[in-house]
């Protein structure tokens, strides 16, 4: 249990007594990976922000020493002032059931969360979530009005979790460290951890010893690609967590002296055994109370009953999230570079989420020809002669295509027409350089002359009497290769100056011309791929329909000929049944 003003030697104290619980498989209260990654970072801010002061304060003159102790008694009285407001708060005494009729927006990917988990029965859905995040800022030391700006707080009522989000790592750190709520009259303990930070993946292992420790695993799993940040055991199985730096998980990892197959981490469903209900574990239960059955799901069973197990995630004849359902982890997130294509291009998703693009955007907007053939016209017209259907829409024939000829066009034409300006630019930069270097001759004939001239006057000053002290001193003129390396280097800044503006003006222009040539083509091979697929699909449902006709026809002519062969068969005589009628004069009967 984390203390609740942590000092800087209490974290291997904390480390050293961490609890594992048997009921949900974790080792709780553990700082984590994302802890000792946050701590690294903050002491090397810290680090940084003591040189800058150290630095600055010796560039002060010793005057300024009063200024800064009074600055520093301001400081620390802002700062009793700020820690003294958060005990004045009183969240609600009273825990109030509200429903909760909308979804609440995802928080920010490129902040740190930390997610805290109650102990002893508190029921998240039963305080309002102003209360405990007024009873999260006391139990931090923070200010009300700042840890409004910094901290954003919800409440997950199916998990029976509350999560806080903030981009400060300095905020991210003391939220990390409460493990303690106080809501109205009772104080419930919290065990905080912080979730996987961005830019990073997690991978697992299996068949290594159980109750290895961290350490070991640190010395025994190594890897070529990439960094590992931490690795620890899933609980008392045979599996290892491994946490990478960067978007990929590796395929193998070394473990020891051979290579192991690593595999993407899969989250498990959460079942509670102690009120039967998915989304949570019976460690965090809002519900302690009920007596569910965890294999048939009875409420308040007999002792010694006999029942039948049923998975409520499956369906099947076995033990909810056990070892035997298939359905027990969660779907893994697609890969990589479909998920970098969906975010790249969001119109073929329905949000920013990443979600394969449904069977509806990717069929054809073409418009459907409706005419019918008739099984006369296909006999009329043999495999030989020309198709009597109507013909296939052409991609030179559709609206979109012309569209996107005619920009290629104008970008093409653009494209010439940013060429000819460069040649105009470059033209006149040539005829500027011109210009100045028939300037920088005038100023040096002007500079030969003047030197002649001050060559004629030093006898003449040579002989003038030294100047009193009174008397104001002339400053020295610049010579002839001060002046020279002056004019040379104002010539240089301004070409300088001059190709850099120009430069920036067509990098601009070329990147420009360069992503509308790339949307193009990239439309353009998109409506191919659809116009193809619109083809095949015709070609199908025409030789579906062919096959289906011929069939009807060839049913047909059957039939047509067992009627012409019944028709031709001749009735059987009776010649003295009607030689007898003939003599009776009885009539025939008509069967």
């Amino acid at each position: 249990m984390l203390p609740e003003n942590p000092t800087p030697g209490s974290d291997s104290q904390h480390v050293a007594n961490m609890d594992f619980d048997e009921n949900s498989g974790r080792t709780m209260n553990s700082p984590g990976p994302w802890v000792q990654v946050l701590r690294e970072r903050s002491n090397a801010k810290k680090n940084q922000r003591q040189a800058a002061n150290i630095a600055s304060t010796q560039q002060h003159a010793p005057s300024t020493s009063t200024t800064h102790s009074q600055a520093s008694e301001k400081s620390t009285g802002a700062q009793a002032a700020h820690t003294s407001q958060p005990s004045s708060i009183n969240p609600c005494k009273y825990p109030t059931q509200r429903p909760r009729k909308y979804i609440l927006p995802k928080l920010p990917e490129d902040e740190y969360k930390i997610v805290y988990r109650p102990h002893t029965g508190l029921k998240v859905s039963a305080w309002p979530d102003k209360s405990i995040a007024q009873g999260l800022a006391v139990a931090g030391g923070f200010h009300i009005k700042d840890f409004y700006a910094h901290v954003t707080v919800q409440t997950q009522w199916t998990q029976n979790l509350i999560v806080a989000s903030t981009a400060d790592e300095d905020y991210a750190m003391k939220l990390s460290a409460i493990t303690h709520l106080q809501l109205g009259a009772a104080q419930y303990e919290l065990s905080p951890y912080l979730t996987p930070l961005p830019g990073t993946v997690r991978g697992v292992i299996h068949g290594i010893e159980a109750g290895t420790t961290e350490e070991d695993l640190a010395d025994l799993i190594s890897t070529t690609g990439p960094r590992i940040l931490h690795a620890r055991m899933l609980g008392r199985s045979t599996s290892a967590l491994i946490t990478f730096d960067g978007p990929h998980v590796p395929f193998y990892v070394k473990f020891g002296s051979t290579y192991t197959r690593c595999r993407p981490y899969r989250r498990s469903v959460q079942f509670c055994s102690a009120c039967g209900e998915l989304g949570h574990r019976q460690d965090v239960c809002p519900n302690p109370e009920k007596n569910v059955c965890k294999l048939c799901g009875d409420e308040n069973p007999q002792p010694n009953h006999s029942c039948q197990p049923k998975c409520k995630l499956c369906d099947l004849p076995h033990e909810t999230a056990g070892k035997d359902c298939k359905k027990r982890l969660r779907p893994s997130p697609p890969p990589l570079h479909i998920r970098e294509r969906f975010i790249r291009y969001p119109e073929y998703s329905g949000d920013t989420s990443v979600q394969c693009p449904p069977a509806q955007e990717t069929r054809s907007t073409l418009p459907q020809d409706n005419t019918k053939v008739s099984w006369s016209q296909v006999l009329k017209h043999p495999p030989t002669a020309p198709n009597p259907f109507p013909p296939l829409p052409d991609r030179s024939s559709n609206t979109n295509t012309q569209h996107y000829e005619q920009t290629i066009s104008t970008l093409r034409s653009q494209n010439t027409e940013l060429t000819k300006r460069l040649e105009l630019i470059e033209k006149a930069a040539q005829s500027r350089i011109e210009a100045l270097e028939r300037q920088i001759e005038q100023l040096i004939t002007r500079i030969e002359t003047s030197q002649s001239s001050s060559a004629t006057l030093r006898p003449l000053q040579q002989d003038a009497p030294p100047p009193t002290p009174d008397a104001p001193q002339v400053p020295a003129l610049p010579t002839f290769e001060q002046l020279n390396l002056m004019i040379e280097q104002k010539i240089d800044q301004k070409l300088t100056q001059f190709k850099e503006q120009e430069e920036q003006h067509l990098t601009s222009h070329l990147e420009n011309v360069h992503k509308a040539l790339e949307n193009t083509t990239h439309t353009i091979m998109k409506l191919g791929e659809t116009l193809n697929a619109r083809m095949t699909r015709l070609e199908e449902a025409l030789n579906d329909k062919v096959d289906k006709m011929g069939l009807n026809l060839n049913q047909r002519v059957i039939s047509l000929e067992e009627e012409h062969q019944q028709s031709h068969k001749k009735p059987k005589s009776h010649p003295l049944r009607e030689a007898h009628m003939q003599e009776t004069g009885e009539l025939p009967d008509n069967d």
